[in-house]
């Protein structure tokens, strides 16, 4: 909420009675007030530890309050460079866009809850995610053909049942090549796939809007992020 508690000022180890005494606490815990991240995240990103995998885990039910902007989050992105932030966004009323920003922002994943949903199956799914990192790190280079508007810009991390699809225009046709380069299952590795680029293609019109829908909700989360830079907005809006 608008005040941030912890249970230990350090990381501890996950012994028997640390995790009784973390669950005890949560279990503690009632909904009052309104919801302010940024305080918690301050603290959460205090506890780092150097040499060590740094990953937060975000529970919210609710927006953020008015009094609480996207400045605050730029600043603290921006000095928690190892820092992996996950989200798990619950209920209808969720800052949607804020969560996924932070996610996608540091390599971490974004999840979210309504109240139709299997909520054990759910958060066992984001436990798999959280344990399991599938690959990181991932570039992608195309030859044969010149790209643009490639949307997401970053390609992201990959974790255990999710997969990546990446949007964008290609100018020219003809054989090309596609090579995926990063850290896949711990260890460097590079794949290569021949395909064909089509002068025209008509099969599957839904990919235009997909690729439009995608590009300007990624540039608005920019806009959110960076501030209403009036190039980015002109881009959107035209």
């Amino acid at each position: 909420n608008i005040a941030s508690d912890a249970t230990a000022r350090e990381p501890v180890p996950a012994t028997a009675e640390n995790v009784r005494a973390a669950m005890d606490y949560l279990n503690r815990l009632r909904a009052a007030g309104g919801t302010e991240l940024a305080p918690a995240l301050e603290m959460a990103a205090k506890r780092a530890v150097a040499g060590r995998s740094h990953v937060v885990l975000i529970l919210s039910d609710g927006n953020t309050t008015q009094s609480e902007d996207h400045a605050a989050f730029r600043t603290l992105l921006a000095g928690n460079k190892g820092t992996r932030i996950f989200t798990l966004g619950i209920g209808n009323d969720v800052n949607r866009p804020l969560l996924s920003t932070l996610a996608d922002q540091t390599g971490g994943y974004a999840g979210f809850l309504s109240p139709d949903d299997d909520v054990p199956q759910k958060v066992d799914l984001l436990r798999q995610k959280l344990l399991h990192q599938v690959a990181e790190d991932l570039e992608l280079k195309v030859d044969g053909v010149r790209v643009s508007e490639l949307t997401p810009a970053r390609f992201p991390n990959l974790f255990r049942g999710s997969q990546a699809v990446i949007y964008g225009r290609y100018h020219g046709s003809g054989k090309g090549t596609l090579t995926l380069t990063g850290t896949i299952g711990g260890t460097k590795r590079t794949i290569t796939l021949e395909t064909d680029f089509p002068a025209d293609d008509r099969d599957n019109p839904e990919v235009r809007r997909m690729w439009a829908w995608k590009r300007a909700d990624e540039m608005m989360r920019r806009v959110r992020l960076e501030g209403a830079d009036p190039a980015l907005v002109k881009q959107i809006t035209q």
